[in-house]
């Protein structure tokens, strides 16, 4: 569950209201039943908390950045994890893999060497 921080100044506050057109009444809605009435406070919460909300997933996280975006409001902080469609995973990590394997045939890159680490946490050895 979100709690909303501290309210931002009152002639810094955006109230959400202005933004429910764009947003949509069903993710604008849930942000309000979560107590998130101003802009500032909407993109201020991590996606990993804006993802708890009810009806909200992937897919209202990249609506609800993009509307923030458009007013200006882009100090929100990305979480560290990135979500991606579970059918686009073997793509990256393909991709990843022949990254990882032309800088072992090419020699070391800081590229190549960043995939290999990163297949090796992630997903394991893959190549």
């Amino acid at each position: 569950m979100i709690v909303p921080g501290e309210p931002p100044a009152e002639d810094a506050a955006t109230p959400l209201e202005s933004l429910r057109a764009a947003l949509g009444g069903r993710i604008w809605n849930a942000l309000m039943r979560e107590g998130l009435t101003t802009v500032e406070q909407v993109a201020s919460a991590p996606d990993s908390d804006l993802l708890k909300i009810g009806p909200l997933g992937a897919n209202s996280i990249k609506i609800i950045r993009a509307v923030i975006q458009t007013t200006g409001a882009s100090s929100y902080r990305m979480d560290d994890d990135v979500l991606i469609p579970k059918d686009q995973v073997p793509e990256l990590v393909a991709l990843l893999s022949t990254l990882a394997a032309r800088g072992d045939r090419d020699g070391p890159h800081d590229l190549a060497q960043r995939a290999r680490a990163f297949l090796d946490q992630h997903v394991g050895r893959q190549t």
